[in-house]
């Protein structure tokens, strides 16, 4: 039953396990699914390099060329962007764990106000 628990846990990002030292590290965010990101920006320009190259009927050389500097470099580029994108998602998090913390604290001010005078306006 543990197991299919840690399983659930490791899938949203929440608890990640660290099996080499036995302990469970809690992250301060659920991570977004960002990982396939850099995969479909290569792709899809890759398929445009494709259809242009095919259009301007260039030779079967140059198409593989064109089409590998593509792959890699826009791949490269979705990596950056699946950086930056974590990290903006991360600060985001924290952000609205700020908000929620402060809001939290003003409503028990409040109660704790309210609670004091019901008890000052019975006596």
């Amino acid at each position: 039953m543990s197991d299919s628990n840690e399983t659930d846990l490791k899938d949203t990002g929440s608890i990640n396990a660290d099996k080499s030292e036995g302990k469970d590290i809690k992250n301060d965010y659920e991570m977004p699914n960002t990982k396939p990101v850099p995969i479909i920006i290569c792709l899809f320009a890759s398929f445009i390099i494709c259809l242009v190259t095919i259009l301007q009927k260039k030779s079967f050389n140059t198409f593989v060329l064109r089409f590998a500097l593509t792959a890699i470099i826009f791949y490269i580029l979705g990596i950056i962007v699946r950086v930056v994108m974590d990290r903006s998602f991360k600060v985001d998090k924290e952000e609205t764990e700020k908000t929620l913390k402060e809001s939290e604290t003003s409503d028990e001010e409040s109660e704790n106000k309210a609670v004091q005078d019901e008890e000052s306006a019975k006596s």
